[in-house]
C-alpha cells in the first residue's frame, strides 16, 4: 500500500470508503438496529475522545503519515 503523505492525502475517497463500509454494515438493518448501532458507535468514539489529551501532543492518527523533510 502507498503511503500517504499530507500532499497527497485524497480527503474524499477516504469519506466514500467509510460511507461505503457504514452502508454495507447496515443496510440489512432494521430502524430499532440501526439505532442501535450507531448508539452503539457514537459511544465508542466518545470513549476513544476522552482517551486524548491535546496538551501533551502524543496523540497519533494513523492514517496521517507525513514525510519528514530534512531542513537545511
Amino acid at each position: 500500500m502507498k503511503e500517504q503523505i499530507a500532499e497527497n492525502y485524497d480527503v474524499l475517497k477516504e469519506l466514500r470508503k467509510i460511507r461505503k463500509k457504514h452502508y454495507k454494515e447496515t443496510k440489512n438493518m432494521s430502524m430499532d438496529e440501526r439505532m442501535e448501532y450507531i448508539h452503539k458507535k457514537s459511544k465508542e468514539f466518545r470513549d476513544e475522545l476522552a482517551k486524548i489529551d491535546i496538551n501533551d501532543g502524543k496523540y497519533h492518527f494513523p492514517f496521517l503519515k507525513y514525510e519528514k523533510k530534512d531542513e537545511k
